[in-house]
């Protein structure tokens, strides 16, 4: 599927989170550290990128939709450009 011109394979349902960021090591794992961090649990994950070290996304889902609080709190991770809550 190609997505805002991001190759990505996903299924679009459910309680999603599209990330646009930065492709930078550990922009991933600062993701998921605060999602833990406050009890939030990812059912999926999935990736893409135009080029290495350029403009990447990550679309997330959970079972839960997100509080405003905590997207808020990922907006203001380095690395990260934009964040969309997707409820389908």
């Amino acid at each position: 599927m190609n997505l805002a011109g991001f190759n990505i394979d996903f299924h679009p349902s459910g309680n999603l989170l599209y990330i646009q960021h930065m492709d930078r090591p550990g922009v991933i794992g600062h993701v998921g550290k605060a999602l833990g961090d406050h009890g939030v649990n990812i059912a999926t994950m999935q990736v893409g990128r135009k080029e290495a070290g350029g403009e990447a996304i990550m679309v997330l889902s959970f079972d839960k939709p997100l509080n405003e609080e905590m997207i808020e709190k990922l907006k203001f991770l380095q690395d990260i450009v934009t964040i969309n809550r997707i409820i389908l």
